[in-house]
């Protein structure tokens, strides 16, 4: 909130509570900012303020079924690596960098895209007597081609180990992506585990990695939570 301080109403208390505003909305460089016009603007404050609408970057309360944030290696994950890109070994591997550390995936090689598909899939979770869970994480994309088939997040309650085609998994979407031109992290948002997936034993979530000879992109993944 703004105002002039040549406005007459300048040094006027801020009232209590919720209420009307009616004004101009503005931007400063980065900071959104109000301006009231007169007092006029100001109308029927003194109510309860309202509780908050839920935020989808806020992870949610609740016991935690899951925290990984790859401290020092890719902890409890499994790496599948489906298509191995030519000329490498690897397409999933942990990576620390500066003060950060993250589960990194790229099949950029040698200076080339290379054809990949790699699994990055969490331990088993028991959401046995569970009504509903949320998983969220940290996520970064650069030299992005098509996130939403590329970067992708799948649950399955059925895997246990080998090739990921072995199970059924069903296709979670991803409630935020990044910008996919740089290397800053965003949160996930609130993504929500599916009632077929709720009351069961041996859940797990796995994050799908795919490039092609056109385009191979680099993510970096941290930070993640079920709750």
């Amino acid at each position: 909130m703004r105002n002039s301080n040549y406005a007459s109403f300048a040094n006027d208390t801020l009232p209590e509570g919720a209420g009307t505003l009616i004004g101009i909305l503005s931007k400063f460089r980065n900071d959104w900012q109000f301006y009231i016009r007169t007092l006029d603007d100001v109308q029927n404050f003194g109510q309860p303020i309202p509780e908050p609408e839920e935020d989808p970057d806020t992870p949610p309360t609740g016991e935690e079924i899951l925290n990984e944030t790859f401290a020092t290696d890719q902890g409890a994950f499994t790496v599948v690596d489906v298509t191995l890109p030519e000329g490498g070994s690897f397409v999933w591997k942990w990576e620390k960098y500066n003060d950060s550390n993250y589960m990194k995936a790229s099949a950029f090689i040698s200076g080339s895209a290379r054809k990949s598909e790699s699994w990055l899939i969490s331990p088993a979770m028991n959401l046995k007597g569970k009504s509903e869970a949320t998983i969220t994480f940290d996520h970064a994309i650069n030299y992005a081609g098509t996130m939403s088939s590329e970067q992708e997040l799948y649950i399955s309650t059925g895997y246990s180990s080998g090739a990921p085609s072995s199970v059924t998994w069903e296709k979670l979407t991803i409630t935020i992506y990044p910008a996919g031109n740089n290397w800053n992290f965003v949160s996930s948002g609130n993504i929500s585990v599916p009632a077929s997936m709720l009351d069961k034993e041996n859940v797990r979530i796995a994050f799908k990695y795919s490039s092609s000879t056109s385009n191979a992109a680099t993510w970096e993944v941290n930070n993640v939570v079920v709750k």
